[in-house]
């Protein structure tokens, strides 16, 4: 679905934004929204609406998602991502001040570039929280490297935890 969000970025947007704007939505799938909106570089207005959401947003998750994704988009030092860097430090100031917690919705992205080598590495951490659980329900982790002109997946995860929960539940018979 990322592929699809960055070549059709407007059909993605028009599909996707309602759900991720819906209060009255789940929140994982408004987290999964979220997430492939941010991925498919939306416009100025998208980043200064979803950031001035962290005021008034009831769902603490949310929130707290969306000021983690900005947050460390504005660290991110890959010269590949200037644009999407330029975006995030004008919302930035936009939005209610968090801690970062390792119990809520989070998505942290680091990067680093050498531009004498031309190397660097993009790292993106997504967790979505466990209702039930301290285990969150979604952990997706990614690594790229940028050596010289190419940019190469060096691996990518993801766990759902509720199907540990259910093999568990069938094992112990629960």
């Amino acid at each position: 679905l990322s592929k699809l969000a960055t070549d059709k970025n407007q059909i993605v947007y028009s599909l996707l934004a309602p759900i991720a704007y819906n209060k009255a939505e789940e929140t994982e799938v408004r987290l999964a929204a979220l997430t492939l909106l941010f991925i498919s570089n939306p416009v100025q207005a998208f980043w200064n609406r979803v950031a001035l959401s962290t005021w008034y947003e009831p769902n603490t998750q949310v929130a707290h998602y969306v000021y983690t994704t900005i947050a460390s988009k504005v660290l991110n030092k890959d010269p590949t991502y200037r644009e999407v860097v330029t975006r995030a430090e004008a919302a930035l100031p936009l939005m209610k001040p968090m801690y970062w917690t390792s119990h809520g919705a989070v998505k942290y992205v680091k990067a680093g570039y050498v531009e004498n080598t031309r190397l660097g590495y993009v790292t993106e951490v997504s967790n979505f929280p466990g209702f039930e659980s301290y285990l969150p329900s979604h952990h997706y982790v990614s690594k790229y490297l940028n050596i010289g002109p190419w940019f190469t997946k060096l691996f990518e995860y993801a766990i759902e935890t509720r199907h540990a929960e259910k093999f568990l539940d069938n094992l112990i018979g629960a």
